[in-house]
């Protein structure tokens, strides 16, 4: 049987890969592996581990956000 959890890790840790490389797509994946990270968790009943992942995908998609608004800034200056 898959297990989903070793998929939405390696999911994570890409994220991680691109951050390092200073991606702005390691948001986007840390979102949408946040976000299945949140429902696994509610359905497991893991409701502490659930608040931490969609607090985790709140700030994923504030970074990706922030990182565009800045972005926008530096090619204005430019």
């Amino acid at each position: 049987m898959f297990d989903v959890t070793w998929f939405l890790a390696a999911l994570s840790l890409t994220g991680s890969f691109f951050n390092a490389k200073k991606k702005i797509v390691c948001f986007y994946i840390w979102a949408v592996g946040e976000m299945f990270w949140f429902l696994l968790d509610v359905t497991r009943a893991t409701y502490g581990r659930a608040f931490l992942d969609l607090t985790q995908l709140c700030f994923a998609l504030y970074g990706a956000y922030e990182w565009r608004r800045l972005g926008k800034k530096e090619k204005i200056k430019s």
